[in-house]
């Protein structure tokens, strides 16, 4: 049996979680979605998803950091996790320097299932 897709959605805004998760899991009806606010809570799932995942993260910020230093925790907690950071566009430019594997303006929160189409 095939493990299912897993997604982690970071979001300190519960509204945007939201939109997220259902996005995904339109795209994605048969996943699992977990969603947090806290770094901590973050950082010990990603800790916790296995070398071989099939776990994306989808992060935008958490109640104590931003964007830039939450990817850059993540990315320290696991180093190959595929991580989407979804901000501003003004951040793009930070995104590969701060360990995101993909970046999405979160404007366009839409195109979530696509952008993680285009990673797996």
């Amino acid at each position: 049996m095939v493990s299912p897709r897993r997604f982690l959605v970071i979001d300190d805004d519960a509204h945007s979680r939201l939109l997220v998760s259902k996005t995904l899991l339109r795209q994605y009806p048969t996943a699992i979605v977990q969603e947090c606010q806290d770094i901590e809570t973050a950082i010990g799932v990603v800790r916790d998803v296995p070398k071989q995942p099939h776990t994306v993260v989808v992060a935008h910020r958490t109640l104590q950091v931003g964007g830039r230093e939450l990817i850059t925790a993540l990315r320290t907690a696991h180093s190959s996790v595929p991580i989407v950071w979804m901000d501003t566009r003004g951040a793009a430019p930070l995104a590969a320097s701060a360990g995101a594997t993909r970046f999405l303006d979160k404007d366009a929160w839409l195109l979530i299932g696509s952008t993680v189409e285009d990673l797996l």
